[in-house]
């Protein structure tokens, strides 16, 4: 996959110590952590035991607290309807998703990246760019990062970009 700084730009390399401090400085700033989680929780469950969850579930309570902006911008209802939506998506990917959830960041290869364009561009039609990119973590936490607006912009990233305005 490519990807696109702003110009004279390059992606910052992170050290472990500058991870920990971002870390430590969210954690004093943002309220809504504890929902992270939970909402992983409740995805990791649904995938692996057999209690009647639904991975969506998981998704919505990370969406309704982290997202709430989209719904808000977008006039998109957060209700049943929409919840079956992205259930339905994650049937319509989950072989694939369930393949991811069990890699590692560190093994992405470039021909990973047609397939994560394609399952992104399906989310993000649902989610939007930042819901897309916290339901497919939650889907695959170590394959597939955490990302909003605000990180992306840390790296250098356009992350307005990504997605189905790059088809």
């Amino acid at each position: 996959m490519d990807r696109q700084t702003r110009p004279g730009r390059a992606i910052p390399s992170q050290s472990l110590g500058d991870l920990v401090t971002a870390h430590e400085q969210y954690g004093r700033v943002e309220s809504r952590e504890y929902i992270y989680p939970i909402a992983l929780d409740r995805v990791n469950r649904a995938l692996t035991l057999n209690e009647g969850l639904r991975v969506s579930e998981g998704i919505a309570l990370l969406l309704d607290s982290w997202n709430r902006r989209f719904y808000s911008a977008t006039g998109t209802a957060f209700d049943k309807q929409h919840i079956n939506s992205i259930d339905r998506l994650f049937e319509r990917w989950r072989g694939t998703l369930v393949a991811y959830r069990g890699r590692r960041i560190e093994s992405l290869a470039y021909e990973d990246g047609p397939q994560i364009q394609v399952i992104f561009n399906a989310f993000e039609a649902l989610l939007g760019k930042v819901g897309a990119a916290k339901a497919l973590h939650l889907l695959a936490p170590r394959f597939l990062p955490l990302w909003d607006n605000p990180i992306a912009g840390g790296y250098g990233l356009l992350f307005q970009d990504w997605g189905t305005k790059r088809r």
